[in-house]
């Protein structure tokens, strides 16, 4: 197995790969590396139609990743990304007053804005803080769908991650994330990369309520793809069943997804087809 802060690492490098315009454009990986993350470079680079090659010998070997345009064509992959035009996003009212809710808009400042971009936790709003922005709002939300309260007591799903996902940080916040998501329309959770946000509160909610539909976006296709594959792992699953993924050129789920992780370009062009993304109880 590998730390998700490994394969964070690995997914912002192979995009850099995959979106430069440098036919030549490669990226190395060091040999201190464990044979499953190894492995994991290989799987991952194979799939997105990457050349991958191990070079040198002892102490000086090392993994090299790199553009092979015919692999690519024979995979119906792109080698970078294109740009489209894509139209104007028209989104209900109710969508605009989401948005105008004063805790997003904190996060949209440009200080935060700017810190998420680069990974960085934003700035934190303290509970008096936050009472003041919350009394400064004039807008009205729709109340929140609820995810069901289980009845009896969590009994996570035995299988071989598990004891992973308990070291994790955000097992621990389990029941504040759960109270939250119950309570309010709109959620902004703030974690250290790697604590487990993308991988595990999806899960949660899933747990919580095995009919909810949920949709969790990503900028990038490689992260899209990879976190699919890595939950459906910790769940012992298969891709394509209750988790499944979307992205350009590439789509494997079913009638029984109930878990989608998509890019925000394949998020947007379903809103533009449904502005109300009906049949979704959640969305991150």
């Amino acid at each position: 197995t590998t730390a998700e802060s490994f394969r964070k690492n690995v997914t912002q490098q192979l995009d850099v790969v995959l979106a430069s315009s440098d036919a030549n454009a490669s990226a190395s990986f060091p040999n201190c590396l464990s044979a499953a993350e190894r492995k994991y470079i290989h799987n991952i680079a194979e799939q997105f139609g990457l050349r991958h090659v191990s070079k040198g010998h002892g102490d000086a070997r090392c993994i090299t990743v790199s553009k092979d345009p015919a692999k690519a064509r024979r995979r119906g992959l792109a080698c970078h990304r294109a740009t489209e035009e894509l139209p104007r996003l028209q989104l209900p009212n109710s969508a605009w007053e989401i948005l105008e809710h004063p805790l997003v808009l904190h996060a949209a400042e440009q200080g935060n804005a700017e810190a998420a971009a680069e990974g960085a936790p934003v700035l934190a709003v303290g509970p008096e803080e936050a009472e003041e922005l919350l009394k400064s709002s004039k807008t009205e939300h729709r109340p929140a769908q609820r995810v069901q309260a289980e009845t009896p007591p969590f009994v996570p799903m035995e299988t071989p991650l598990l004891e992973m996902r308990r070291k994790l940080p955000a097992w621990n916040a389990r029941p504040e994330v759960l109270q939250a998501v119950q309570s309010h329309q709109v959620v902004i959770i703030v974690g250290e990369t790697g604590c487990g946000k993308s991988t595990q509160i999806p899960q949660f909610i899933l747990e919580t309520c095995p009919s909810a539909n949920i949709v969790v976006t990503q900028p990038r296709r490689i992260s899209a793809l990879s976190l699919a594959h890595r939950v459906a792992q910790e769940r012992a699953e298969r891709v394509g069943d209750a988790i499944g993924y979307s992205v350009h050129l590439e789509h494997q789920s079913s009638a029984s997804t109930r878990l989608l992780f998509c890019t925000s370009g394949v998020f947007r062009r379903r809103l533009l087809a449904d502005t109300e993304l009906a049949g979704i109880t959640r969305s991150e």
